[in-house]
């Protein structure tokens, strides 16, 4: 196992901070902004729809987390956390990066680069024994799913406009 593998999980391990976590949404939500505004709206509304939705599913279904575990960490297990809220900003960032790209070879690496990074998020989850497979697996789906949704709307509501 790869120590930068490693040091990455203990790094978003350490997200789990409501406060940390909440200061580095309003700075990118801040920084985006700066580039363009509609991109900080799209980014902020789809990290708190899926913030949401993680939060009712949790509660829905209440799996513990193993007391094994790595890492300490609060709340349910199912699903994870981490991983629709990575995939969720990392989705909206890949979807900006799309639309403003022409070339054919650059938009299917964007697309590539996106599901590796959030299955990064996912396996780090893994790796610290904190979450299982379907669990990154369910939360990669709906922070995906939420952001992909939010951004089709956004557009067709643009387009109506």
């Amino acid at each position: 196992m790869s120590s930068y593998i490693l040091t990455i999980a203990w790094v978003l391990q350490s997200l789990e901070d409501p406060f940390f976590f909440i200061a580095i949404i309003a700075v990118v939500t801040l920084g985006l902004g700066l580039l363009k505004q509609s991109l900080a709206v799209s980014f902020f509304v789809s990290i708190a729809l899926t913030f949401a939705s993680i939060h009712i599913v949790k509660s829905l279904f209440q799996v513990v987390r193993p007391e094994d575990a790595l890492a300490l960490a609060q709340g349910y297990r199912f699903p994870s956390m981490h991983t629709a809220i990575g995939a969720a900003f990392l989705t909206s960032l890949a979807w900006y990066l799309y639309e403003n790209t022409a070339s054919h070879t650059v938009r299917m690496c964007i697309i590539v680069v996106t599901f590796g990074l959030i299955a990064l998020i996912g396996y780090t989850r893994i790796l610290l024994e904190v979450h299982e497979v379907v669990d990154v697996v369910v939360g990669a789906g709906i922070g995906v799913g939420i952001s992909l949704l939010f951004h089709l709307l956004l557009r067709r509501y643009a387009s109506e406009a």
